[in-house]
């Protein structure tokens, strides 16, 4: 496809970061070469750039790399505590690393804010979701899997729908 579009011995820019995140326990390295790899496969050549995550920040502000890798675990199982990271408002903040502006998103999420928990805000979180799937400002690639260990030994222990866990309550 690259060929038939007139595309070849094309060159990216990968920056990622150097340390593990929630998100991504073997860190943003291993991360990005497997990305390499599988675009070398196509002719495109990668070359990568690691960052400490806080040099990693400045770059992504500063507009760097073609590609770069952004995470997000979530706390409280809200979906304005995922979709905000689409707000055109938290480009300078670096929040929306993807620096995706969309007046329409920003509108439905300054609308689904204001509603309390149901159904007509579940509808405008959908609507987000549906705008930001068309637009395509991020291209998921994994996601963590939260691992507890279990024994009758211990009492009041649960991990949280959001993968969090909370040792208030839990006893031995």
């Amino acid at each position: 496809m690259l060929k038939d579009a007139g595309k070849s011995d094309l060159k990216v820019k990968i920056i990622t970061y150097s340390n593990p995140r929630p998100y991504n326990s073997v860190g943003g390295q291993k991360l990005a070469e497997s990305v390499q790899n599988y675009l070398a496969k196509i002719g495109v050549t990668a070359t990568i750039d690691s960052y400490n995550w806080t040099d990693y920040k400045a770059k992504l502000a500063n507009g760097e790399g073609d590609i770069f890798f952004y995470g997000w675990t979530g706390d409280n199982g809200d979906a304005d505590n995922f979709l905000s990271l689409l707000d055109s408002h938290e480009i300078k903040s670096t929040l929306n690393a993807s620096q995706y502006s969309s007046p329409v998103v920003d509108a439905l999420l300054i609308k689904g804010r204001a509603l309390p928990n149901g159904t007509a805000r579940d509808k405008v979180y959908q609507e987000i979701q549906q705008v930001a799937a068309k637009a395509a400002p991020w291209l998921p690639l994994s996601h963590s899997q939260v691992l507890a260990a279990y024994s009758p030994k211990v009492t009041g222990f649960s991990v949280h729908p959001t993968g969090s866990v909370f040792f208030s309550g839990v006893d031995k």
